[in-house]
């Protein structure tokens, strides 16, 4: 995905260390996403309706790029953003409204208690500030324009980053894809003895005349011997 953000002003990109957001932006044409991150950079606070349109551009989710309100539309379907947020534009965005849907744009589980507790504002923002896609701050805390295109840009980066693992491990793997869905194969049953030792035959013990209690056994004559005194 060729996420076209802006060519950022020399100022902008100190401030937000972003080093270069898109290779392509320079050859984009005004009046597109780079028009638009570029103005964005320099606001004080986002609105939700920045926030909509710029995880669109970030998902492609949207064929109308320029209309939040489609935008949040496209969101919504997608299930990256919940339709109880309303339709207003023009609402400050917060970092627990951003962290939610860059979670949900970008697949992120999270840890044990987000998937316990599913994907709350507050686990998304926890969450993405373990993986460096967000900064630190509290889910109430309202976003500024320019935090939003360093979240944008480093969220690309990591959409990226995932689609260049999985291509590394279907070259690892060709069949991967075809194993999908197969179940493992029984091993072959093998004996429990080894073929070379004989089973052990039990062998019945036959007594022996029977000797009455508290008698002594009888003595045995040495072989040539009469059984006389001398």
């Amino acid at each position: 995905m060729n996420l076209r953000l802006a060519t950022c002003a020399t100022a902008l990109a100190l401030a937000l260390g972003l080093g270069s957001v898109c290779a392509r932006a320079a050859e984009a044409p005004a009046g597109n996403d780079a028009e638009f991150f570029m103005s964005l950079g320099f606001k004080k606070d986002a609105m939700l309706g920045d926030g909509y349109r710029a995880v669109a551009i970030l998902v492609r989710g949207s064929d109308d790029l320029k209309d939040a309100g489609k935008c949040r539309d496209a969101l919504v379907e997608k299930k990256i953003a919940p339709a109880a947020w309303g339709l207003d534009a023009k609402a400050p965005l917060s970092k627990g409204q951003l962290a939610y849907m860059i979670c949900q744009a970008c697949g992120i589980k999270g840890g044990v208690m987000m998937r316990l507790l599913g994907p709350t504002q507050r686990y998304c923002l926890f969450e993405c500030q373990y993986l460096e896609l967000m900064q630190g701050g509290a889910d109430y805390q309202f976003c500024t324009g320019g935090e939003l295109v360093s979240v944008i840009d480093r969220s690309d980066g990591y959409l990226k980053k995932q689609a260049e693992g999985q291509g590394r491990a279907k070259e690892r793997d060709p069949l991967a894809e075809s194993k999908v869905g197969q179940e493992p194969a029984t091993p072959a049953a093998t004996s429990a003895m080894p073929a070379a030792v004989a089973p052990v035959v039990a062998v019945p013990v036959v007594p022996s005349s029977a000797t009455p209690a508290g008698s002594a056994p009888k003595p045995v004559a040495p072989k040539g011997s009469s059984g006389g005194g001398l």
